[in-house]
């Protein structure tokens, strides 16, 4: 298992610099279920804000690639509920994955709740609350 960078993982996906998406296609042609791809969840926050924030991917085509990701076992997603059960919430509107992979990770690491400032995410992240 090889582990990858943000920066890899979004080359297989934007093609900006024509030499490292090349690469970056080639990287992911190898992997395989015996030498995924190991996609931690650091990674998926940062794929999803610079897809977002950076490129402004519309929400649409960032599900796309993250259902892309899950169905293959040629990647090992740190993590997999969080991010499938994420992108079930996404079709009520966009979310901030960082924060639900917050929440989650929290929760699976025996958390009653996981305090935020972010209104918006206390309302919709699942196992977040509003610190008053």
């Amino acid at each position: 298992m090889i582990g990858v960078d943000t920066n890899v993982l979004a080359r297989l996906f934007v093609t900006d610099n024509p030499q490292q998406h090349a690469a970056a296609k080639r990287f992911f042609a190898q992997r395989s279920p015996n030498d995924p791809a190991f996609v931690s969840a650091v990674v998926q926050a940062e794929f999803v804000w610079l897809l977002e924030r950076t490129l402004r991917f519309p929400a649409a085509r960032i599900v796309a690639a993250l259902q892309g990701i899950l169905s293959t076992a040629d990647f090992a997603v740190e993590h997999r509920d969080l991010l499938e059960a994420a992108l079930l919430s996404w079709a009520k509107g966009p979310l901030d994955l960082a924060d639900f992979l917050i929440a989650g990770v929290a929760q699976q690491a025996g958390c009653e709740v996981t305090v935020s400032f972010d209104k918006p995410a206390a309302k919709r992240v699942p196992g977040m609350s509003l610190l008053k």
